[in-house]
């Protein structure tokens, strides 16, 4: 591939450095005051004798660019595709192949040459579906082969009819090879045909990805991926705590279960001060928030237990327990002050808990939080509230006219919201429990309307996002457009993932530590992203540089 390449090339610039040198015929031929159209002035050039071996030549690169390019896309499906599906079968002699997607990673070599460019790098995963319902997957590598499947069907009848449908008409791939390492290999028995595809999993077709979510095959998009440019190594690992900016947005605070409060200079990444002798921030996820006058910062965890601070001294102003019936504490979430500091929210899996920061005494309710609330949310400048309701329902609120907006969803579990910065928008992540100590896998993250409470746009719908176990610590970018998410695989590491506000697009993820994060921030000016993580790292990224990249890319698949 590379010799042919390199000859077009050659024959291109030849060309190239032919025109350049003659100069004088090419003035000679051009259309001048009186003639009568630009294109006797084309005919000219080509009917110069120095033009038409260039014209040929130019033909002649192209040609041979082509002819290598089309010769390397059948050299990598000959070594890659599948030549019978008939004998993928494992549930019997009735069930058959109906399509297999594989993804091929680490080909950057010739594939005639996988045995001296590194055969071991190469690596295939994916997933084979019968014509009976049955998946299975695969992942096979120099070192090996494993994979596995249910033992009963997964996809209704319904569903197959609708794969037969699109399967039979596959978008075409060009027969051009995407970039090493996108490689997304489709091949389907369509009426006893065989179809073969190529396609590039940064930018896979809108019926692929149907096809994909009927058949319940996950195939992450391919996006850039950045590595942290710098890391403070604060302390050892835990579990659990936060990471968020002092009042005046001067510092960084970090803490984790068992460690000490670290205040941190995000300039220099020295550490400023510490403070010890806090109770547990948490063995989970813990939360911070400060009132809106700065003075005070509210603190939960997953001890069952939370605490509020002054935060001039940092010292404990109270200390929040709420013991269940059958014995143990119940566990707070979400601390908020409202809009004028004088009351402290925290909610409870079955209770909206509102003190007096004066006297720290419970107040029954308060005007703007609607009756029956679980949680309550509100926007910065407080027109409108996300609010889950005791009757299951999660509602967007309007504060000042202490009315219903919109519903936005029946008997989920509200974990996450965020607005954007003008307050046009806000994001949730919901579960398919409201079941406060279990989380599902029927995550959905979306992005609304705050005028109507419209749905705007649902991330990872369209089967081009790599769905994780959960995301937490939603951010938006300055411009209001990309939203930016942790997203943590169980068992796995955390990164963060970067989304289009409008398209809903996965454009690029920040990879992490091994283990959760327990916050997200941008900098003041913007230029840095900063991440916690429960490894005991503080981890930096050049946020300008990243979205420049990320833009460029997102230009490149509308291309």
């Amino acid at each position: 591939m590379k010799p042919k390449l390199l000859l077009g090339l050659a024959l291109v610039l030849s060309c190239v450095l032919s025109v350049l040198s003659a100069g004088r015929g090419l003035a000679n031929s051009l259309p001048r005051p009186g003639r009568r159209s630009w294109r006797l002035g084309c005919i000219g050039i080509v009917g110069n004798t120095q033009y038409k071996l260039a014209y040929w030549t130019v033909l002649a690169a192209l040609g041979i660019a082509f002819n290598a390019q089309a010769t390397s896309y059948q050299e990598w499906i000959a070594s890659n595709a599948r030549t019978n599906l008939a004998n993928g079968g494992f549930h019997g002699p009735t069930d058959k192949v109906l399509f297999i997607v594989t993804s091929v990673e680490g080909d950057g070599a010739s594939p005639t040459n996988w045995a001296r460019s590194g055969f071991w790098k190469v690596v295939e995963w994916g997933w084979i579906v019968s014509t009976t319902g049955y998946v299975q997957s695969f992942y096979e590598s120099a070192l090996g082969t494993k994979g596995g499947g249910g033992m009963r069907p997964t996809i209704s009848s319904e569903n197959l009819k609708q794969l037969d449908k699109l399967l039979a008409k596959l978008p075409s791939d060009g027969a051009r090879l995407p970039p090493p390492g996108r490689r997304l290999l489709v091949q389907a028995d369509v009426r006893g045909h065989l179809l073969t595809r190529v396609y590039d999993r940064a930018n896979l077709p809108d019926r692929l990805c149907e096809i994909l979510r009927l058949a319940g095959c996950g195939v992450p998009a391919w996006v850039p991926r950045y590595a942290p440019d710098s890391r403070i190594n604060a302390c050892g690992v835990e579990f659990g705590g936060f990471l968020a900016l002092s009042p005046d947005r001067q510092q960084i605070l970090y803490a984790l279960a068992n460690r000490p409060l670290q205040f941190w200079d995000p300039t220099i990444h020295k550490l400023l001060a510490e403070i010890r002798g806090l109770p547990d921030v948490g063995s989970s996820v813990g939360c911070l928030a400060y009132s809106p006058d700065g003075s005070k910062a509210a603190i939960t965890g997953d001890y069952a237990e939370g605490f509020c601070l002054e935060t001039k001294t940092w010292k404990i102003l109270h200390q929040f327990h709420k013991p269940q019936a059958n014995g143990g504490w119940y566990t707070p979430r979400w601390p908020i002050f409202t809009a004028d500091s004088r009351h402290l929210l925290l909610q409870y899996p079955d209770d909206l808990a509102i003190f007096d920061t004066a006297t720290w005494q419970r107040v029954e309710r308060l005007p703007e939080v609607p009756p029956g609330a679980l949680q309550y949310i509100p926007a910065p400048d407080n027109k409108r509230a996300v609010v889950t309701l005791k009757s299951g329902a999660v509602v967007l609120w309007d504060v000042p006219r202490q009315r219903l907006v919109a519903t936005l969803a029946q008997n989920v579990r509200l974990s996450q919201v965020s607005f954007s910065s003008d307050g046009s928008l806000f994001a949730t992540v919901t579960d398919a429990t409201n079941d406060f100590s279990k989380t599902a896998h029927s995550m959905r993250l979306r992005i609304w309307q705050s005028r109507n409470g419209r749905l705007a746009t649902e991330i990872g719908r369209d089967g081009k996002t790599a769905w994780p176990y959960t995301f937490e610590h939603l951010l938006w970018s300055p411009d209001g457009k990309y939203l930016l998410a942790v997203a943590h695989i169980a068992g796995g590491s955390s990164g963060v993932d970067i989304f289009n506000v409008k398209t809903g697009r996965n454009l690029g993820y920040l990879s992490g530590p091994m283990g959760a994060m327990n916050g997200l921030i941008l900098l003041p000016g913007g230029s840095q992203l900063v991440a916690g993580g429960n490894d005991g790292k503080i981890y930096f990224w050049d946020f300008t540089a990243v979205m420049t990249l990320t833009k460029s890319f997102e230009r490149s698949l509308a291309d």
